[in-house]
């Protein structure tokens, strides 16, 4: 197991097969055990530490060998957030009115100007960068940007390099009859170091949208969109270019699941049929067990080998191998929010959101999601989903640990 240094782990345990839980001790600042199972299955469990993520907040992973050889878990190290590898880079924006909205971006960096302040100012590592800014139904980019120490850029004039937006039909292919949700686009340039930036966003009943794109004459053939799809349920993030008009095909629904209490410790049960194709499951329970807002989550992956035809879950009782008086358990006496997602992508558990982060024309990342409630009395509530809590690009400086970016109930805002 590789962990990056943004997680805290107090107490580990693994499982190797079916066989018993056993406390898994840290070796130089990692884990690592030896799966004898004879279809390579193993369980792993991480309690992190409440002081630094203010949670009872247990990381599960379910796997086999071959689908999961090694976890890797925000041990990706960018150099971009590193001030000592950066340089500032400065420059202004005029040619517009005070009442326009005016935008700059570089990188996975983006600030707003306006007429009586127009300075920006970014810090990026030594690189070649594209520079795009947007106003009111405008953009302008200055590609090929070298960084290579403290740089002040040429004024940006928008009245004289500014040219309207493009517009360009995207279809949405597997949309439900009365199904509704909402779009966003971002433009990714061809620099290896990456320009992310919005472009636009909206809400769709129809199987299309329309976006807009850069004018004709500032498109490469290299330049990418990333179109972010979201409904109640399911929701896609898929890289495209402007050849044609462009399909996002939103992924199967993940029919509802079975969820309640097993009778004791261990108390989470959960069942649910499989979904052709899914790269992998998470299984996430909330809950505010004492009612003094320390909330207790697992956040549990589950890759389909090891879950086999039937897949289903049952929460494991840890209490006897840690010392700790936390126990990283629910109550029955409260409501429990919960939500199973089914993940589609060629990055695998471990960088999930590799096809956004480091895109590839037509590489998507699918997930279809049923939530609710578990209430005391082994009632399941189900709550869709605001779609807009999950169409948010994950940044590549800062990777989404699970206990913010988990999905919002439509109801309640928070989850």
């Amino acid at each position: 197991m590789h962990l990056g240094s943004s997680v805290h782990p107090i107490f580990a345990a693994w499982q190797d097969g079916n066989g018993s839980w056993k406390k898994l001790d840290p070796v130089n600042g990692g884990y690592s055990f030896a799966v004898t199972d004879s279809g390579g299955r193993y369980s792993v469990a991480l309690a992190m530490d409440p002081s630094v993520y203010s949670t009872q907040f247990m990381e599960v992973w379910q796997a086999t060998v071959d689908e999961l050889p090694d976890i890797v878990w925000n041990a990706e190290d960018f150099s971009a957030n590193s001030s000592a590898n950066s340089y500032a880079v400065n420059g202004s924006i005029t040619g517009y009115a005070a009442s326009e909205s005016v935008f700059a971006y570089m990188s996975h960096q983006a600030q707003g100007t306006s007429a009586s302040q127009p300075n920006f100012a970014f810090s990026l590592p030594a690189g070649v960068y594209d520079l795009f800014v947007t106003g009111s139904e405008r953009c302008a980019i200055v590609r090929n940007v070298s960084v290579a120490s403290s740089t002040t850029l040429p004024t940006l004039d928008l009245n004289a390099q500014a040219q309207p937006f493009g517009h360009h039909q995207v279809a949405i292919q597997g949309l439900d009859a009365q199904e509704s949700g909402f779009w966003m686009t971002y433009l990714q340039t061809s620099q290896a170091n990456g320009l992310l930036a919005p472009l636009g966003s909206g809400s769709f009943a129809s199987p299309s949208f329309d976006t807009p794109t850069l004018a004709p004459s500032q498109q490469l053939l290299s330049d990418l969109y990333i179109a972010l799809l979201g409904t109640a349920d399911r929701t896609v993030y898929q890289s495209i270019n402007l050849s044609g008009t462009p399909t996002i095909t939103l992924p199967s629904s993940l029919a509802a699941p079975t969820l309640g209490y097993s009778g004791g410790a261990p108390e989470i049960q959960c069942q649910w049929a499989a979904s052709p194709g899914t790269t992998f499951y998470t299984l996430t329970a909330r809950q505010d067990p004492f009612g003094d807002h320390l909330q207790t989550l697992w956040h549990v992956t589950l890759t389909p080998r090891w879950l086999g035809a039937s897949p289903s879950y049952l929460q494991p009782n840890l209490d006897g191998l840690q010392s700790s008086a936390l126990s990283w358990r629910f109550t029955r006496s409260q409501s429990l929010h919960w939500a199973l997602m089914a993940f589609t992508t060629s990055g695998g558990p471990n960088d999930p959101y590799a096809p956004v982060n480091h895109p590839q024309l037509g590489e998507s990342l699918r997930m279809a999601t049923q939530a609710g409630i578990l209430s005391p009395a082994g009632t399941v509530v189900r709550q869709p989903l605001d779609p807009r809590s999950l169409l948010q690009i994950p940044s590549r400086a800062n990777l989404p640990h699970p206990v913010q970016s988990l999905p919002i109930p439509r109801s309640s805002g928070t989850f």
